[in-house]
């Protein structure tokens, strides 16, 4: 008994445009998810960036010692990481330092390097760093972050982090004599960063300082 096996030799036109069809429709989910990939991309990279540089502030601080008898405002010069607005409003950066000239407007050499770049985490206004300054602390122009929110910020700026030497955070240092510790945090400190309607977001924990 002999079984008859029938070939077809080609698709017929109505195939061809089902194929076609679900082909597209592969594509274009796949270049959706590449295009949200890439708007998350920026993002992850600048809170990862910052929560290192935090991390760097608070390492720092834990080795330098601030601490002076004769100077009663001693405390001034604690580790800082610092966000600004640049010029017209045009962005937003960070820079982190100690105030060691005391004069309360932080300068490039009052500035530490990036271990890896060797260059400082300063900017000035101008959000144009020059070639020995790193263009990795421009939030927005490196990063297209367009808005920073500190939930421990209590001043008119958009906020500052500074660790003491025991790795406590504050919000802001006293410019009065004698108030070494006031204005640290007392909650979690949560820094989001947005871009595109999205949002990341570290937290700091009060008393070790513990970044997350």
């Amino acid at each position: 008994m002999k079984i008859k096996i029938s070939q077809r030799k080609s698709f017929t036109i109505f195939e061809i445009i089902i194929v076609l069809i679900i082909l597209s429709i592969i594509i274009s989910i796949s270049l959706l998810n590449i295009n949200k990939k890439s708007d998350f991309t920026n993002l992850d990279l600048a809170i990862n960036q910052l929560k290192t540089h935090i991390n760097l502030t608070r390492n720092i601080a834990l080795r330098d010692d601030k601490y002076d008898s004769e100077n009663h405002l001693w405390y001034r010069q604690r580790w800082t990481i610092k966000f600004r607005n640049c010029i017209n409003n045009s962005g937003i950066y960070y820079i982190i330092y100690s105030d060691t000239n005391g004069k309360g407007h932080p300068n490039k050499s009052e500035s530490i390097k990036d271990s890896l770049s060797k260059k400082y985490l300063f900017s000035g206004y101008d959000c144009n760093p020059s070639q020995d300054e790193s263009k990795y602390i421009l939030l927005s122009k490196t990063y297209g972050v367009d808005r920073v929110t500190m939930s421990c910020n209590h001043t008119s700026s958009i906020g500052q982090i500074s660790f003491g030497n025991d790795g406590r955070p504050y919000y802001k240092l006293s410019t009065r004599p004698n108030q070494a510790y006031n204005y640290a945090i007392k909650t979690p400190c949560e820094i989001v960063l947005y871009s595109k309607n999205k949002s990341r977001k570290l937290i700091i924990e009060p008393e070790t300082g513990y970044i997350y």
